[in-house]
């Protein structure tokens, strides 16, 4: 991957002329909430129909794994609900046109639904592609989110793709608890454990619940004999994971939480122009472009909004925009970055449409997202990290191609840049201005 030269220090001067410097406290560290006091609540009232929602990987998509385990214990406890299961298709993706029907339930009672989006061979990046078109309209009271397994080694970039998830269903469906499962151990290395301790962080960050389903095979002494092919773990492992998740469920409605908590004031933008909202002579306004043609493109653009800025590479060297923060307000600080964009099918590659934030002392490598999110719709695409403390520059990089092996042509539709300090977007699905004349 070709790193994008760093900028000049006179861009810094001119841009740090222009933007409000203004003081930011470190985020105060939260906890992860306990989730599941609401969902337990009204199946023991029988209130109303509820959701249950499961994205994840093969851990979770067959019988005796945990997710049907989970329907068959949740079904006896609520003898009145109906319980349907619904298992998604990958190949022909859709559920079911009916689903399983795991309890009849007393005639003219409510309904409990679980809809298993768990897939064989995922990373997060699945489920992000379905967040918007399947997750948000199911609205649904629990969703749980069981990535890692196939991630490997990547932990970083792993927690960067469940934030994009959390954050794109928190903003659309705010009456959703969610819940991250830190998956069971695997044998021979200690992949899981790394990406444990970054979905334990981004839990107390988002104020989301998490499921330590790793320490419990932990705390076996010898989680081993819970596993089979030093990944999937065998069916005494799997309802050690379900009764692991009941058991968070059950502490949770023994000790009542509060609302989601996303009532925090507007963090501080870092940039300007993140709608793209103002052109001058012909180029998006604090941006600097990279072997980058910017164009106004009204038919892409994600209603409501009039507008988006398509990116095209001009030649087959890395192409990119980039914005500077003022350095002097980010050094030492945790800086998040939330882009909504379009990547078009036809790009293949996972160079095409990468998010990053720089800053002149870390390898830029180990600062930018993957490019191998959705394809042929919207979506988030979310960076948090913390700035180097000696960091004599930083910004923002959104990619149209960042190798230069890939043909020049290569297009990418982006509608929104976000740029804040903290650890938390607050993305939000407003419309934006059109664009206003030089």
């Amino acid at each position: 991957m070709s790193v994008p030269q760093r900028i000049c220090a006179h861009w810094l001067t001119l841009v740090g002329l222009v933007l409000l410097l203004l003081v930011a406290s470190q985020p105060v560290p939260a906890t992860p909430q306990l989730v599941g006091r609401h969902l337990l609540q009204a199946l023991t009232d029988d209130a109303s129909d509820v959701n249950i929602f499961v994205v994840g990987d093969s851990t979770g998509d067959e019988p005796d794994e945990w997710v049907f385990l989970l329907v068959q214990e949740l079904a006896p406890l609520y003898p009145s609900y109906g319980v349907n299961y619904y298992l998604w298709n990958r190949r022909n993706p859709g559920w079911p046109t009916t689903p399983w029907v795991i309890q009849e339930g007393a005639p003219g009672t409510h309904v409990l639904n679980i809809w298993n989006m768990s897939v064989s061979g995922t990373r997060e990046n699945y489920g992000l592609t379905y967040a918007e078109s399947e997750i948000v309209p199911k609205k649904p009271d629990l969703l749980f989110v069981s990535y890692g397994h196939n991630d490997g080694a990547d932990t970083v970039r792993f927690r960067w793709g469940v934030q994009s998830l959390v954050e794109t269903v928190a903003a659309q469906s705010p009456r959703t608890e969610i819940l991250l499962i830190a998956q069971n151990p695997e044998t021979g290395n200690t992949y899981q454990q790394a990406h444990a301790a970054e979905l334990a962080q981004l839990a107390s960050e988002e104020h989301v619940g998490l499921v330590d389903v790793l320490g419990a095979f932990e705390a076996t002494g010898n989680p081993s004999a819970y596993v089979k092919d030093g990944i999937h773990p065998t069916v005494g492992g799997s309802y050690l994971w379900m009764h692991t998740v009941l058991a968070s469920l059950r502490s949770a409605a023994e000790a009542p939480d509060g609302p989601r908590q996303n009532s925090e004031a507007r963090p501080v933008s870092l940039i300007r122009f993140g709608d793209f909202s103002r052109f001058v002579r012909g180029k998006p306004a604090a941006w600097v472009l990279k072997n980058a043609k910017a164009t106004v493109d009204f038919k892409d653009a994600e209603a409501p909004n009039r507008f988006a800025v398509k990116l095209a590479a001009v030649n087959t060297t890395s192409a990119f925009i980039y914005q500077p923060f003022p350095v002097e307000q980010v050094r030492g600080q945790w800086v998040t970055v939330a882009v909504r964009l379009l990547v078009p099918s036809q790009s293949k590659s996972t160079t095409v449409g990468m998010v990053g934030v720089l800053d002149s002392r870390t390898d830029v490598s180990m600062t930018t997202q993957r490019g191998d999110g959705p394809r042929d719709r919207y979506f988030w695409d979310i960076v948090s990290r913390r700035i180097d403390p000696r960091a004599k520059s930083a910004g923002v990089v959104v990619y149209v191609d960042s190798s230069p092996t890939q043909p020049p042509g290569t297009t990418i539709v982006v509608q929104q840049v976000l740029a804040v300090l903290g650890t938390h977007a607050l993305i939000d699905f407003g419309a934006s201005r059109g664009p206003e004349p030089a």
